[in-house]
């Protein structure tokens, strides 16, 4: 295979939020298609008043709101209050396609995560389905995105 991850990586949410934290270049979780309506239902709220209340446009995507640096579900007591149904960008969490860049994942993603090295080992044929559900993910929003200002 040849990637830095080939023997694995290991990974457990240690549920501290740094994730959930704006760190200046990745500042938005972009909602895919049925994600707010799967929020919406978890909270009890009727998808338009979660819409409203809970999400921004940026980019021409529809995002999570923040609540200063942090994501409008993080709360430092709880966590985040949405993890039932939170979005897919935050399910694939470290393992997002440009994380996987070597100078990324040392630069970046092992400053922020105290979960990488921890817990259970995620295989490389593993840790690049994931990858490939975020990439596929982001193309299908921005193929319905195409012609939206």
């Amino acid at each position: 295979m040849g990637v830095w991850y080939e023997k694995g990586v290991r990974f457990s949410c240690t549920r501290c939020g740094a994730c959930c934290l704006d760190h200046g270049e990745a500042t938005a979780v972009i909602l895919n298609e049925g994600e707010p309506e799967r929020m919406a239902r978890l909270l009890e709220l009727p998808v338009g008043r979660f819409l409203s209340k809970h999400t921004r446009g940026q980019g021409g995507f529809l995002c999570l709101a923040n609540r200063g640096r942090a994501c409008v579900f993080y709360s430092e007591e709880a966590g985040c209050t949405v993890r039932r149904a939170r979005p897919l960008q935050c399910a694939t969490w470290p393992f997002w396609p440009e994380n996987l860049e070597p100078a990324k994942w040392e630069k970046d993603v092992l400053a922020v995560c105290p979960g990488i090295g921890k817990g259970r080992l995620y295989p490389a044929d593993r840790i690049e389905k994931i990858a490939r559900s975020m990439k596929y993910a982001r193309l299908l929003e921005a193929r319905g995105r195409e012609g939206v200002p």
